[in-house]
């Protein structure tokens, strides 16, 4: 968990939105950070021997801290989130302005189509407490394409630029994202033709049974159909 003293993600190349260039990679933070930045990874995960007042202590120590760097202005990011410690409760608990989905979870939603419904779901949820998404380790389209779909704020892997200490120019992946939400768009339409596809013959048969009623029919025998 980090964040920066300048109110920005910490920089490094790969991690975009459709309208702002962000970072949150895991280089070495330090090459990439203006001066001012101040840069503090925590952790409350217990310790080798498990004890629970281990733990609680732990947790609040844990709070502690990132209150600390959120009063000095710091963004506070949650990172590889649905691994390990990094769960809804620590979303709870911390309020973070930033969570990075696990890169694992990215693998899955193209996939598996369970883990495709749950990755919306669970991005929904993510952005109702407060925070941005970012969805880390994008390595083809069909992965952004679901990142895009599922309406995460922010997007990295290598399929949009590997991990470099020189960020690319403002405008670097334009053509990508252009194409990206031009493709997005297009399995949308297939998606809503698809349905109205499925919903043609029970549109029919209602339709029908409406006629049969407007025409005095029984009730019954004009809605067995339906």
């Amino acid at each position: 968990m980090f964040g920066t003293s300048n109110g920005s993600a910490t920089r490094a190349a790969g991690c975009f939105s459709t309208s702002t260039r962000r970072s949150l990679g895991k280089s070495p933070v330090r090459a990439f950070l203006p001066e001012d930045a101040a840069v503090e990874r925590i952790s409350d995960a217990p310790g080798g021997g498990g004890a629970d007042r281990d733990a609680v202590r732990g947790r609040d120590h844990l709070g502690a801290a990132v209150e600390h760097y959120r009063k000095l202005g710091c963004l506070i990011v949650i990172d590889d989130f649905g691994a390990g410690f990094s769960n809804f409760d620590r979303i709870w608990r911390l309020r973070p302005d930033i969570v990075k989905i696990d890169r694992e979870m990215t693998r899955r939603v193209t996939i598996e189509p369970l883990a495709r419904r749950m990755f919306t779901g669970i991005i929904s949820v993510l952005r109702e407490a407060g925070a941005l998404v970012c969805v880390e380790g994008i390595e083809t389209e069909a992965e952004a394409l679901c990142a895009i779909d599922a309406n995460a704020d922010l997007m990295q892997g290598d399929y949009f630029a590997p991990g470099s200490a020189v960020l690319p120019p403002e405008n670097a992946r334009s053509d990508m994202f252009a194409r990206l939400i031009a493709g997005h768009r297009a399995d949308f339409a297939e998606f809503q033709k698809r349905q109205h596809s499925r919903l043609v013959p029970y549109l029919a048969v209602l339709k029908n049974a409406v006629q049969d009623l407007s025409f005095g029919a029984k009730f019954q025998p004009a809605v067995q159909g339906c």
